[in-house]
């Protein structure tokens, strides 16, 4: 105890995340996120000091510590060796005071004679709840002032949600708070510090847009930099009310009414963050405005289109959201069963691989067989997937994988059959971070791993795609659509075991995916029936220079673009919901009738990205070296067809390498991958995984079916090319944003 007393007060001169509080009906002093030194560490705790005696002085002595995570904000607190010296200590009822003690004695216990107190002014704190349904846990949280200056900061959200940080002195209101954690950001404001709560969730997050100049909530900052009224308390007031007009049909079927803003509330999936777990907020800037969308999640349907509004952030006025009743809400406290589930699966990885595998088998009785269904991994099945070492939860026999966390779950929408689909987190033991979906069943008030039980894998993604031609810069252009995942699987005999697929969009249109030797995934059809060598649907595509005019599709015919008139505006594109359901129907090889052998329905995340959303997004790009290397190794290469076509000789062993750079934030490449084709006109592409750190990676030939002549062994056979080469990122929900660059041209742009 003396050690730590003295190591205590060593350091007694770091930072606190709250005002110091002391309560005279119990005679405790609170101390919060005092940061003692360790070596060449720091370690922080909460500290507090009970009275122990008025007379012949005030003597306090330390009665507890709870290690805390370290928060950096303004230092109140300082100890001298023989006066302790706090700041701004709030006194129950009277106010606050800075009090300075000097040690009286230090055993048996420890104890501080009062030396001076005298008036204050007290600290401004904001604090509240960081939440999207699930807490914001481990966000940052960083509060603005009328300056756009940074006033204090939480580096790291609560596990529950809860976060609090002392203004700088120089604080002046109005102030913006902005939590943000990997690529997503979630802002509030606050008219002034009167206040004890404040709420930052993605209801705060719509009503800083509608504040906002330009529909950005991020520019909330800047814009009450500029005008201090842009959240005055009559502009978020009215601003508040519109927005609670708008969830009225929501907050009445769950039977609760609180201010979104300063309302307190536990963010364990009841009340008001039972609300969060409802409603979709989709907020996307784009030049002079944001695109807005507001859905209803859906609730036990797999084919329903979603209960959703549409507007521009600067409409003078909201639409009305349908009734809602009390079945389409989510589920009840379905966040603390979903972190329950994530903090079952971290146990699991938490175990040595010993623990969680024997003899090829998930132990009996481990966490990591009673984290799934019926206790049964055996009955998992997701997308074709079996749980297994190279099936699904593959990490779980890998012992690399130890360690890894999963974590900030959210609950996405209920299927027919009420199985829970969910994202959660997932971070390695190096810091990578990755999000994926999943199935939970609920048995007995527990959320178990079962899997979507579909036989075969599909999947829907918004996607974008800057198209650059390295040797033709005037052809370059944007599109935007969806890419319609579905592997290329095969059977023994290395033959595809489709013959079909077709999807059906939410506005009935039909697209039908082929197999084709040497690709990994199925390609769309174009209008002849032969496949096109992409699964990406481009509903709309416009030029990257205003100075070329016409449509890309008129001129890339090799791709699949939806007619120019079906989507023509940045507008159309909205049409199509977040949580939209596309239908899947499998036809297996052999089978040309109009009965499909499987039927499976998929929602998206989010909506795609209009061109003016895209374009507002930075992206990754190929380094100049590698760049110029690709230039410089473009040739005609005489094509099957009997054309030419300008591509890259692949190397006669070894691997493509290539390199790139983020700007300033954009979201990390997650894959890159080549397309290619042989002298004989045989197409093919190989691909290269990367963490989110990494920043180059090589590519190494992969035969993709038994028919497939573009490897020789382990290296690229003779004779063999790439024209496409991509950088891919995805957000935290899989949606990809690429940087596609082409060695070929064009004909017919200048």
């Amino acid at each position: 105890m003396k050690r730590y007393v003295a190591v205590f007060l060593a350091a007694l001169a770091a930072s606190v995340h709250a005002a110091p509080v002391y309560d005279a009906s119990t005679g405790v002093l609170s101390l919060t996120n005092i940061a003692i030194p360790v070596g060449t560490s720091t370690v922080c705790y909460d500290a507090t000091l009970s009275l122990t005696g008025t007379t012949p002085s005030i003597q306090f002595t330390l009665i507890g510590g709870q290690q805390v995570s370290c928060n950096v904000v303004p230092s109140g607190t300082s100890y001298n060796g023989t006066a302790l010296v706090i700041q701004a200590v709030t006194v129950t009822g009277t106010g606050c005071y800075d009090v300075t003690m000097s040690l009286a004695a230090s055993s048996p216990t420890l104890l501080f004679s009062l030396s001076e107190a005298k008036t204050a002014t007290c600290p401004i704190t904001l604090g509240g709840v960081a939440a999207v349904g699930a807490p914001l846990s481990g966000a940052k949280v960083t509060v603005y002032d009328r300056t756009g200056n940074e006033v204090g900061s939480q580096a790291a959200v609560n596990e529950d949600g809860a976060f609090q940080t002392i203004l700088a002195p120089s604080a002046a209101a109005p102030f913006v708070l902005v939590a943000s954690q990997q690529d997503d950001e979630l802002v509030s404001v606050a008219s002034d510090a009167s206040s004890s709560n404040l709420n930052i969730t993605p209801i705060t997050n719509l009503i800083a847009s509608r504040l906002s100049s330009n529909g950005d909530p991020k520019q909330l900052v800047g814009d009450v930099r500029a005008n201090p009224a842009a959240a005055s308390a009559g502009a978020v007031s009215a601003k508040v009310a519109e927005v609670n007009t708008l969830l009225k049909p929501v907050t009445d079927a769950a039977g609760i009414a609180i201010d979104p803003l300063t309302g307190k509330f536990a963010a364990n999936g009841s009340g008001h963050d039972r609300i969060l777990d409802t409603v979709a907020i989709n907020i996307v800037p784009s030049g002079s405005n944001a695109d807005v969308e507001v859905a209803i999640k859906p609730q036990g349907s797999d084919s329903a289109q979603p209960n959703a509004v549409t507007f521009a952030s600067n409409a003078s006025q909201l639409p009305a959201i349908t009734s809602v009743s009390a079945s389409s809400l989510a589920p009840d406290g379905i966040t603390k069963l979903i972190a329950a589930l994530a903090k079952s699966i971290t146990g699991c990885f938490a175990l040595p691989l010993a623990q969680r595998v024997s003899n090829g088998q998930i132990v009996a009785g481990s966490a990591c067989q009673t984290m799934f269904a019926g206790a049964n991994p055996a009955g998992y099945l997701h997308n074709g997937n079996t749980v297994g070492p190279d099936g699904a939860f593959s990490g779980l026999f890998s012992d690399s994988s130890t360690g890894t966390a999963f974590g900030n779950g959210v609950f996405d929408h209920t299927r027919k059959n009420g199985d829970i689909v969910l994202s959660l987190r997932k971070k390695d033991t190096a810091g990578n971070v990755s999000y994926f979906r999943y199935v939970a069943r609920n048995e007995n008030g527990a959320l178990k791993l079962i899997g979507n039980q579909y036989r075969y894998d599909g999947g829907i993604n918004a996607f974008h795609q800057l198209r650059e031609f390295v040797n033709q810069p005037n052809a370059t252009y944007y599109s935007v659509g969806y890419t319609l995942g579905v592997n290329n699987s095969v059977d023994a005999a290395g033959n595809s075991i489709f013959d079909r697929v077709v999807v059906t969009s939410p506005k009935g249109k039909q697209i039908t995916l082929l197999p084709t030797s040497g690709y990994s995934y199925l390609t769309i059809a174009n209008s002849a029936g032969n496949p096109s060598g992409t699964n990406f649907v481009r509903f709309r595509s416009v030029f990257a220079s205003a100075a070329v005019t016409g449509y890309p599709g008129d001129y890339d015919t090799g791709l699949f673009f939806l007619d120019a008139s079906a989507y023509p505006t940045d507008a159309s594109i909205t049409e199509l919901y977040n949580h939209s359901a596309w239908q899947f129907d499998y036809f297996l090889a052999g089978n040309k009738t109009s009965t499909p052998d499987a039927t499976q329905t998929y929602r998206t995340k989010k909506r795609a990205h209009t061109i003016g959303e895209f374009r507002a997004r930075p992206l990754p790009s190929l380094s100049t070296a590698t760049l110029a290397a690709i230039k410089a190794a473009s040739v005609s290469v005489p094509t099957s067809s009997g054309g030419v076509r300008m591509a890259v000789p692949l190397p006669a062993s070894g691997s493509v390498a290539v390199s790139w750079t983020q700007p300033s934030g954009s979201l990390p490449v997650t894959e890159v991958r080549l397309w290619g084709f042989s002298s004989t006109g045989a197409a093919f592409d190989d691909n290269k995984g990367v963490k989110s750190t990494a920043s180059s990676a090589n590519i190494s030939c992969a035969k993709q079916t038994s028919a497939d002549p573009h490897c020789s062994g382990s290296n690229f056979a003779a004779n063999t090319y790439y024209d496409n080469l991509r950088l891919k990122t995805e957000t935290l929900i899989g949606d990809g944003f690429e940087h596609h660059y082409v060695t070929y041209t064009v004909p017919g742009i200048p």
